[in-house]
């Protein structure tokens, strides 16, 4: 018996339904995950059905009727030098502060210390000061954490993540569309590439995002004064205009607990000082040379590249594996450790 994974398909809206059900994306990524997953014994089992027909019938699925979401990929990296420009930088000054006052409130401390216990004016004049120094700094770590939790909110403000979603936890509740025991998989149209969890293709862009939770229920977020819950769990977001057939599958399997590994550091000119240069098919240094264009790592030296963690991912036909951009499913592999995974599984969408 196959170990079946449910799965809700959603659209962002009903001209992201349109363009999909004219490409036939998700029919396509259906089809192609089942015949990958077929020999492994796992299945994945969609609502609704390829075979729905038309918008009218599906339209529920629509998370809203017009303009969509539209994933921001590059603003993923805007955002973050933003907000570190924006609250990193006076938060490391309170901290320099605080750091000052806690060896002020120290030599006060010694010096009281070393005070006779009988000379009383002195006593009560210090024990003022190193008081009054312990307030000062408990009013430094009160801005700080206000500073950490506007940084938070103003993240949330412009990731495309919460309003997604604010937008499936409305879905739930409304229609009853979605729920713990099926995997929201969400179709759009993104506008760039980055993000946590992403696969990849050739050029460097983002075709599927794995989007995971730090809560285990609904969370609340105040969008302009008005209180809104947010989707508690893990979701998968899907770009219907570059897409590659096998996007579904590489991103199911983070849904049962593969992540990439961490980025990895390398020479960029590697072939030059070697006087090599790696022969096709592909091979981890042609991985390093070839396929990685993009990195946001500083490097003031200017030698060095770091190569994002989802190119070392097993071998180059691993389904999880960002150099392998192959049509067939049966040129990908599933290792037992990652196919353990599925049967290893407690998460309630992944069932017998």
């Amino acid at each position: 018996m196959a170990r079946k994974v449910h799965i809700q398909f959603l659209w962002t809206d009903e001209s992201v339904m349109l363009e999909d059900f004219g490409k036939k994306v998700s029919k396509q990524m259906l089809e192609w995950a089942n015949e990958f997953y077929k020999p492994y014994g796992i299945e994945l089992e969609a609502k609704p059905a390829p075979n729905v027909g038309t918008v009218a019938l599906a339209q529920k699925f629509a998370l809203v009727k017009n303009d969509g979401i539209q994933p921001d990929m590059d603003d993923d990296e805007e955002m973050k030098r933003d907000l570190t420009q924006k609250y990193d930088e006076p938060y490391k000054k309170l901290e320099m502060e605080l750091a000052a006052k806690q060896m002020e409130t120290e030599r006060k401390e010694r010096e009281r210390q070393a005070v006779s216990s009988t000379d009383f004016s002195t006593q009560a004049r210090l024990s003022q000061e190193v008081t009054q120094l312990y307030r000062q700094q408990i009013a430094l770590l009160e801005q700080m954490a206000q500073i950490r939790s506007n940084q938070q909110f103003a993240r949330m403000l412009r990731d495309y993540d919460t309003y997604l979603r604010i937008q499936m936890m409305d879905k739930f509740v409304m229609d009853k569309i979605g729920g713990n025991d099926r995997v929201n998989v969400v179709f759009a149209k993104f506008k760039q590439r980055a993000g946590p969890l992403t696969m990849r293709d050739r050029k460097g862009w983002t075709v599927g995002i794995t989007r995971r939770s730090s809560y285990d229920h609904p969370a609340v977020f105040i969008l302009q004064g008005i209180p809104r819950l947010l989707w508690p769990n893990i979701y998968i977001v899907l770009d219907i205009q570059r897409f590659h057939p096998s996007t579904l599958a590489h991103e199911i399997v983070h849904t049962v607990g593969e992540s990439h590994p961490d980025p990895v550091k390398v020479i960029k000119n590697l072939e030059k000082l070697l006087n090599y240069r790696p022969p096709k098919p592909l091979t981890m240094l042609n991985r390093i040379f070839e396929q990685v264009k993009d990195t946001k790592s500083p490097d003031e030296e200017g030698i060095y590249k770091v190569v994002d963690g989802g190119y070392f991912d097993g071998p180059d036909n691993d389904i999880m594996n960002y150099s392998g951009w192959r049509m067939n499913p049966s040129d990908y592999i599933l290792p037992d450790d990652k196919k353990k995974l599925f049967f290893d599984s407690k998460a309630p969408y992944v069932t017998d």
